[in-house]
């Protein structure tokens, strides 16, 4: 499985990394929340414990809501190319978590599935698309940014080790809504309607998630 998680991890940088150059950023936010959707399939194939009704019905309202807050940053998504790289995202993540679940049950420490996988991601990457004219100036924010996402990749397996792959990519399917909510704050502005309920139906979502992994 150490394997597979690498070769995804692969892919679904690659789908990001190409959403990016497309000026698509919203299509990377879309498909952190439907990846939940991904996590529920792919529980149900590859885990013994599969994925729960409970689990899968939160899920998809936690996905729908935070969909209908992102409705206004849609306009890239009409365009093939970006909606397939959207899918393969999102597919990338729910997997990755899934696999990540499956190490975790077998025994394998967190800093070692971490550590181990992400290495060879890198060398592969670097092989593949090895950095040209990087200029100084971007290292300190990469840096953050790197340090930011080790965070979150850490704490999804930290999470993996008491939750299911389902209950964890649910929560992660939340951040877009903090990254609104953050906006809005700097902006000083109230957030919609339609933003404000999409937000208390994903919070519920994950009131649900919480309450079945008890």
């Amino acid at each position: 499985m150490l394997g597979a998680s690498v070769a995804v991890m692969v892919v679904t940088a690659v789908a990001i990394f190409e959403l990016f150059a497309e000026g698509s950023a919203a299509a990377v936010t879309a498909g952190t929340a439907v990846s939940p959707l991904a996590a529920v399939l792919f529980s149900a194939l590859l885990l013994p414990a599969g994925a729960s009704v409970t689990g899968a019905v939160a899920a998809g309202v936690v996905a729908v809501a935070v969909l209908a807050a992102l409705t206004d940053s849609f306009a890239d998504l009409t365009r093939g190319r970006a909606a397939a790289l959207l899918v393969i995202s999102a597919s990338g993540n729910g997997l990755l978590t899934v696999l990540g679940k499956d190490l975790v049950d077998a025994g394998t420490g967190v800093i070692e599935i971490y550590l181990t996988r992400t290495a060879l991601a890198a060398v592969v990457l670097l092989t593949v698309f090895p950095p040209r004219d990087l200029p100084p100036r971007e290292i300190p924010r990469m840096t953050a940014r790197a340090s930011a996402i080790t965070a979150s990749f850490l704490l999804i397996l930290v999470g993996l080790k008491r939750g299911s792959a389902t209950s964890v990519q649910t929560m992660v399917a939340t951040a877009p809504l903090i990254l609104i909510a953050a906006e809005l704050a700097l902006r000083r502005r109230r957030p919609s309607g339609r933003v404000a309920l999409a937000s208390v139906v994903a919070l519920a979502g994950v009131g649900v998630v919480l309450g079945s992994a008890r």
